[in-house]
């Protein structure tokens, strides 16, 4: 079970930890609930594979066909790495993890589509970053 946390204006924030593969998938799609504007902490989440990534956008489908707001937040350098070479970065909303929740909360409300325009990630030599 991931833990659910109830923050202000009732929004929740789902911490996910450890890796996040096919085998917990199912538990985090029965965690979620369309009803109120949702965060899912990455901040802890060591690997992230194609069924992973692939129902965190099933989830941000689910909450914009709902007009809910959704959106993943402490993105770790090695999760980071993986949604920038799948290309997911730009057509979901992240904060990242140099971002804690905590100064996540007040933009949280305004976030619904990436804030800017997507740029392409470029290629330093070690990982990933935004030009």
């Amino acid at each position: 079970m991931f833990p659910v946390q109830t923050l202000h204006n009732n929004q929740h924030l789902l911490n996910l930890e450890g890796r996040f593969d096919a085998h917990r998938v199912n538990q985090f799609q029965d965690n979620l609930s369309t009803d109120q504007a949702t965060f899912i902490d990455l901040s802890k989440v060591s690997f992230i594979d194609h069924s992973g990534i692939a129902a965190l956008q099933s989830a941000q489908d689910r909450f914009r066909d709902a007009n809910q707001e959704f959106c993943i937040t402490g993105v770790s350098d090695t999760v980071r790495l993986i949604l920038e070479l799948t290309g997911v970065v730009t057509s979901m909303a992240i904060v990242f993890a140099d971002e804690s929740v905590d100064r996540a909360k007040p933009a949280f409300n305004s976030v619904k589509q990436p804030a800017q325009a997507p740029r392409q990630p470029m290629f330093t030599g070690k990982l990933l970053m935004k030009a």
